[in-house]
C-alpha cells in the first residue's frame, strides 16, 4: 500500500493525500465515487452506504426495492420518491433487513457537500 495517493481524471488531478484522507474526505464528486460506494441525496450530499441509518423520527422517506445480504451486511436498495434517485444503504446483519415494498426512513451519518453538486 501506498502512503500518498494520487486520484486522476482524464489526465487532470482530482486529490492527493492518505489513502485514508482521499477515501474519507473526498474533494470531489468524482473521486467520492472512484474510491468507493456513494450515493447522491437531495442537497448535494454524498454519502457512503455504510454511513446512512434508518431513523424512527426525520430523515428521508425511501421505497425499498431490494434487500440482500452482502457479508456480514444487508444491502438496502431503494428509491427516492419524487426524485427516483435510487440509494443504497448497509444494515447490521445482526438487525432485521425491511421488507420490499415497505417505506423507510433514512438519513446520514456522516456525509460530504461538494460546492458544485
Amino acid at each position: 500500500m501506498a502512503d500518498r495517493v494520487v486520484v486522476m481524471d482524464h489526465g487532470v488531478i482530482e486529490q492527493i493525500g492518505t489513502p485514508e484522507q482521499v477515501y474519507m474526505q473526498p474533494a470531489t464528486p468524482f473521486v467520492a465515487q472512484f474510491v468507493g460506494e456513494s450515493n447522491r441525496l437531495p442537497g448535494g450530499l454524498h454519502v457512503r452506504p455504510h454511513d446512512i441509518e434508518i431513523c424512527t423520527t426525520g430523515g428521508a422517506a425511501l421505497l425499498v426495492d431490494n434487500v440482500f445480504r452482502k457479508g456480514g451486511h444487508w444491502r438496502v436498495e431503494g428509491t427516492l420518491p419524487g426524485s427516483g434517485d435510487v440509494v443504497e444503504l448497509d444494515l447490521d446483519a445482526s438487525l432485521s433487513a425491511p421488507a420490499v415494498g415497505t417505506t423507510i426512513a433514512i438519513r446520514p451519518r456522516r456525509s460530504t457537500t461538494f460546492s458544485d453538486a
